[in-house]
């Protein structure tokens, strides 16, 4: 499972343009698919708002 650390060294990472997860194994990879997968599911659940997309022109 993936520790809140690593998850933030993650989202410094492309905060910072980096976005390449070649340093990542097959296992991490999969921790990060679902740790997204669990964190969307929540939003969609919770708070559904945060995920419209809303129109420019209005």
């Amino acid at each position: 499972m993936l520790t809140r650390r690593y998850c933030m060294s993650i989202k410094q990472s492309l905060v910072e343009g980096g976005g390449t997860y070649y340093h990542l194994n097959h296992s991490e990879l999969e921790d990060l698919e679902d740790y997204i997968d669990t964190l969307l599911v929540r939003i969609m659940e919770q708070t559904p708002t945060l995920l419209q997309v809303r129109s420019m022109m209005k």
